[in-house]
């Protein structure tokens, strides 16, 4: 079940997610102010896409959405 406040949408991604690339990149420029500032680095630095998909399979993946548009995301 969908969960939506404020125009912001949080789901539970299915096997049907497959923009990885997209996730990957909002990810990776969440964490960009952090290189060369914390040691060790982020795992982010270490994620591909085939690693993204991998931790959804392993993991629940919940996608925040504003107005359409990937916002956010959650490993739990």
């Amino acid at each position: 079940m969908p969960y939506s406040a404020d125009g912001i949408q949080v789901v539970r991604t299915t096997n049907e997610f497959h923009d990885w690339q997209r996730l990957l990149e909002l990810l990776q420029a969440a964490f960009a102010y952090q290189e060369h500032r914390i040691d060790p680095p982020s795992s982010v630095c270490a994620l591909h896409v085939g690693s993204l998909a991998e931790k959804a399979r392993e993991e629940h993946l919940f996608l925040a959405h504003a107005v359409g548009d990937l916002a956010g995301c959650v490993f739990a």
